[in-house]
C-alpha cells in the first residue's frame, strides 16, 4: 500500500483521490484506515476537499471496506466519529454565522452501510443483538434528524443547502430495522411483545413521514408491511 501512495510522488505529481481509494482497499484495520484518511487531509487543503463529494466518498469507502473485513463495529465507530465532528461544525457554523460547515458529511449510504450490516449480524441471532438494535435505532433517529433539519433549514443560518448533510432515511433504513426486530422475536420469545411494539411504532413513524410529504423516501413497500404482521 506504501507503494500505491510513493509512485506519484516518485514522478513528482501528487496522490490523487484514486491514489487514497486503492490504499484504502489495501487496508485490514481501523488504524491502517485512519491512517490513510490523515494521509489524504494533510496532502489536500481544505481549500482543495471543500469537503465535497470526493470528501464523503473516501470516508464511505472506508465503512464499505471495514464491513467487507467483517468489522461492523470498526466501521460504526468510524461512523460515529463522521457524526461528532459534523456536529460540532455544524453547531459551530450556526453559532458563528458561517457560511460553511468545516466538515466532512455523511450521506444516507453512510448510514445505510453500517444498518445493512446490523441487519445481517441480527440473521445470525447473535448475543449482541440487543446491543445493535439500539445502535440501529439511534442511527436510525440521527437520520431522521438531519433530514428533518435539511426540510427545515433555518432562515437564520447563513451557509446554503447544499453545505448541510444529504441524509435521506428511505423504506429500506426502516426495513432493515424491522427485520432486525423480526430476527429477534426467533431469538428471545419472550419479548415478542416488546418486538412487535416497537415495529409497529418505526411503521407509524415511516408511514406518518411518508403520507405527510415529509419524506417521499420511506413509503412502505411489502416487506414493510410482512414485517409488522
Amino acid at each position: 500500500s506504501q507503494r500505491i501512495y510513493e509512485l506519484p510522488k516518485a514522478h513528482g505529481t501528487k496522490p490523487n483521490v484514486q491514489t487514497f481509494l486503492l490504499l484504502i482497499k489495501s487496508s485490514h484495520t481501523l488504524e491502517d484506515i485512519e491512517r490513510v484518511i490523515h494521509e489524504y487531509e494533510i496532502t489536500f487543503s481544505e481549500m482543495e476537499r471543500k469537503y465535497d463529494a470526493f470528501d464523503t466518498q473516501i470516508r464511505n469507502a472506508a465503512i464499505d471496506k471495514l464491513i467487507l473485513d467483517g468489522e461492523v463495529n470498526s466501521a460504526d465507530r468510524l461512523l460515529q466519529t463522521r457524526i461528532e465532528k459534523y456536529d460540532l461544525a455544524l453547531n459551530d457554523a450556526m453559532a458563528n454565522s458561517l457560511c460553511v460547515i468545516r466538515s466532512p458529511r455523511p450521506n444516507t449510504h453512510s448510514f445505510a452501510s453500517v444498518l445493512s450490516a446490523y441487519s445481517k449480524l441480527s440473521r445470525r441471532q447473535t448475543a449482541d443483538i440487543n446491543k445493535d438494535i439500539s445502535r440501529a435505532e439511534y442511527l436510525l433517529q440521527k437520520m431522521e434528524s438531519y433530514h428533518d433539519f435539511k426540510q427545515s433549514l433555518p432562515s437564520s443560518c447563513q451557509f446554503p443547502p447544499r453545505e448541510v448533510a444529504f441524509v435521506t432515511p428511505n423504506t429500506v433504513c426502516y426495513n432493515l430495522i424491522l427485520s432486525m426486530y423480526a430476527s429477534r422475536i426467533k431469538t428471545d420469545p419472550s419479548n415478542a411483545l416488546e418486538s412487535v411494539t416497537k415495529c409497529e411504532a418505526i411503521f407509524n413513524r415511516m408511514r406518518l413521514a411518508f403520507s405527510s410529504g415529509k419524506n417521499k423516501s420511506c413509503g412502505p413497500d411489502h416487506f414493510t408491511l410482512s414485517s409488522i404482521m
